[in-house]
């Protein structure tokens, strides 16, 4: 190359460029309300973390020492009005945190109409079930489990990895080859293990965007359409937030202190999130720029 950049270099350095701001930014969406005792904090429905979308109720993948696999299944994402204006991330999520331990079989478990149904979002008892039967078929005696580590635990932002993903799902694509071995022998890891983590590189930073479009940048077309993926009215790409003149939800908070993990129909409509049912309206899989 004798230190000259070819025709194509500066496009790819822009687009890591781009990359990385999308990657070091985050958006909240559909405000649920503000509690009565702390009237700077504003519940939010979900929000975009870096290329990810992320709604109350699913889990996300959190920073651990020792390569420990920790998630926190999100009760509430909080944001404090006034720290907003002060501090680049005071956005906060809050829930209960979980590790993922393995220990051999518990005896009572030989019958599998023992096995425990865990007090889970619906997916990652799906998939825990789906692991612990490939270890029992597979006589491997392995008994995998999502022990409750923390309740109603508080983070910010930074302690967020990414949204934790199925293991039947998402290593199929990672590492197609080794993943079918693993199983006929009767082996599963958690797919976050394979996977990049936000704050992996030494200087990343966070910072609050108010909008997608915000976000992209010129990386994008300015007619980009981005969708929430609710309904295909036209206002399911209007991407509210606090600053926006929209009312806030009704929905309960939970136990007077959390925020609610549903989202009110004066907000989004008529239809109501599922983000737990594979034939919900939310793609729990996509990160598509119709995100």
């Amino acid at each position: 190359m004798n230190g000259e950049f070819g025709p194509g270099d500066a496009e790819v350095d822009g687009s890591i460029l781009a990359g990385k701001e999308i990657n070091d930014s985050y958006t909240l969406f559909i405000p649920l309300g503000r509690k009565t005792a702390n009237p700077n904090d504003v519940f939010y429905a979900g929000m975009f973390l870096g290329a990810e979308k992320i709604w109350v109720g699913e889990a996300v993948r959190l920073q651990a020492p020792n390569n420990d696999i920790v998630v926190m299944v999100i009760e509430a994402i909080v944001e404090n009005d006034t720290a907003a204006i002060k501090t680049a991330s005071p956005a906060t999520v809050i829930g209960d945190i979980y590790t993922f331990v393995k220990k051999h079989l518990p005896p009572i478990y030989n019958d599998q109409k023992n096995w425990p149904t865990p007090r889970l979002p619906p997916r990652m008892a799906a998939d825990l079930r789906w692991r612990n039967e490939n270890s029992f078929d597979k006589r491997r005696n392995i008994w995998s489990e999502w022990q409750l580590k923390e309740s109603r635990a508080k983070r910010g932002l930074s302690a967020v990895k990414g949204r934790w993903y199925e293991t039947r799902r998402l290593l199929p694509i990672l590492r197609p080859g080794e993943f079918e071995k693993e199983v006929s022998e009767g082996e599963t890891y958690d797919a976050g293990v394979w996977m990049n983590s936000r704050f992996d590189a030494i200087n990343d930073t966070l910072s609050r965007k108010q909008s997608r479009l915000d976000t992209f940048g010129r990386a994008v077309p300015k007619d980009l359409k981005i969708s929430l993926e609710l309904d295909e009215s036209p206002d399911d790409g209007k991407i509210p937030d606090e600053k926006m003149n929209i009312k806030f939800g009704n929905a309960p908070l939970n136990n007077g202190q959390y925020g609610s993990v549903g989202v009110s129909a004066e907000v989004v409509g008529v239809h109501s999130m599922d983000v737990d049912s594979p034939a919900g309206h939310q793609d729990f899989y996509s990160n598509t720029m119709q995100h």
